[in-house]
């Protein structure tokens, strides 16, 4: 009896991918989408929490962001903590009519952009951060004129 395996090979299977093309784009490129991510000064305006059954949580803020030209606009941030201890971290670190620098990957959703999973700083000094609140109210009075 021979002790060599028998290897069974078909040209139409060794052809055979089950990765579309724009997958293989996607893995081929995923190093440069890691790279690509925004950073912006946001005035948190709400922030909800929800209890999911199996014990998961989401954290959602509302937001509103400067543009590059100090133009403000609608954006959300959304966490997915698992424990609820870092539930609780977010929320307490992010508070309302307060002033963040935000940065991470971003999509763009509707008219609003949505970060997941952000980092986020406080700005601070406390002079700088009423600087920023000033200028997100004269930035607001100016719309609405």
């Amino acid at each position: 009896m021979d002790s060599k395996k028998t290897e069974i090979c078909s040209k139409a299977l060794s052809n055979y991918n089950p990765i579309t093309d724009e997958e293989k784009i996607f893995q081929d490129t995923e190093p440069l989408m890691d790279t690509i991510t925004l950073r912006t000064v946001a005035k948190i305006i709400k922030i909800e929490s929800y209890e999911y059954p199996g014990g998961s949580f989401q954290v959602s803020v509302d937001c509103k962001a400067f543009d590059g030209f100090a133009t403000i606009h609608d954006m959300s941030l959304e966490f997915f903590p698992m424990k609820i201890y870092q539930r609780d971290r977010i929320i307490e670190d992010l508070k309302v009519a307060s002033i963040y620098s935000i940065g991470g990957n971003w999509v763009m959703l509707e008219n609003s952009i949505t970060f997941y999973e952000p980092d986020y700083k406080k700005i601070e000094p406390e002079h700088l951060e009423n600087q920023m609140k000033k200028m997100f109210k004269d930035s607001t009075l100016a719309e609405s004129t």
